[in-house]
């Protein structure tokens, strides 16, 4: 299917005057921001979290911490769909050559549709609650700063908003606005792999967590990647103890369900329980397509 650009709720001059990017409809390749893929910047379940998340490289270079909101929970990695949808939303236009605006225009229609998720009556409320928890997570991190010593604070979203009918309780639009962090990651640093849309899919956030981490470190290596279950879980941010963590994982690994990638465990050359993550050929989507049109008049 080909992506056209679309208004969301407002006439063209509006969106203009605000330097709204107006987001394509139909389906777009998935993207996402390459450094967010190997931190543990969200919690892996759909509980409530408003324990912190504080990770340390081994090195000491590189560090995070995320913090909740008390009332809304933090962000969760099924929440990071929609940063994932608008990741790929600015990718395309970047790819195309068409201006771009950390504040995205949209229907939530469209991107409830693109993401796998149910539209219409309770789901727009469920969006509405994704969307409170990644305004406020904030993230504090020395990833991508100048020789790793400059120090960055953002929301995964800086603001959002929703015109609804008040008549008929219809959505007309809603307005996002993404972190300079990441916006500048995709738009000027470029930081951006290709995603599987089969990661829509996995409904398992350890798994899905697992297929990121792959992906940015894995890649299309012939000898793939290998990470001990320590260093996985110390990654993760999981508030799980260890051997529950190490239990899941195991679990994922023996369904062997993830698009693209193949896991295994295996024992190190110290005796630690490692988890190799390898390309698996038979698993890799068919390049997704990009035919672009432009509505009339832009």
């Amino acid at each position: 299917m080909g992506a056209d650009r679309a208004g969301a709720g407002m006439k063209k001059t509006d969106a203009k005057q605000l330097d709204l990017f107006v987001t394509f409809v139909g389906d777009v390749p998935v993207r996402d921001e390459r450094e967010a893929m190997s931190l543990p910047l969200a919690s892996l379940g759909k509980r409530k979290r408003v324990k912190p998340i504080e990770w340390t490289s081994r090195d000491g270079k590189r560090w995070c911490r995320v913090s909740a909101n008390p009332t809304h929970g933090m962000a969760t990695v099924f929440d990071l769909d929609v940063i994932l949808w608008c990741v790929s939303q600015l990718n395309e236009a970047v790819e195309h050559g068409l201006p771009t605006s950390p504040m995205i225009q949209l229907q939530p229609y469209e991107l409830l549709r693109a993401i796998h998720r149910d539209v219409g009556g309770d789901h727009y409320k469920r969006l509405e609650a994704a969307l409170n928890r990644l305004t406020g997570t904030l993230i504090e991190t020395n990833i991508r700063g100048d020789a790793r010593s400059q120090r960055a604070a953002f929301h995964w979203l800086e603001a959002w908003t929703h015109d609804v009918d008040e008549a008929t309780g219809r959505s007309r639009g809603m307005t996002m606005t993404l972190p300079l962090w990441l916006y500048r990651a995709v738009v000027e640093e470029r930081a951006v792999l290709a995603v599987s849309p089969d990661y829509f899919k996995l409904t398992g956030g350890i798994e899905r967590w697992l297929y990121r981490l792959a992906r940015r470190h894995a890649g299309k290596q012939t000898g793939g990647w290998r990470f001990t279950m320590r260093d996985l879980h110390e990654r993760s941010g999981s508030s799980q103890p260890f051997n529950s963590f190490a239990r899941d994982v195991r679990r994922v690994v023996a369904a062997n369900t993830l698009p693209e990638y193949s896991l295994a465990v295996m024992e190190g050359q110290r005796g630690d329980e490692l988890v190799a993550m390898n390309r698996d050929p038979m698993r890799v989507d068919v390049p997704q397509k990009r035919t672009l049109r432009r509505v009339r008049g832009r």
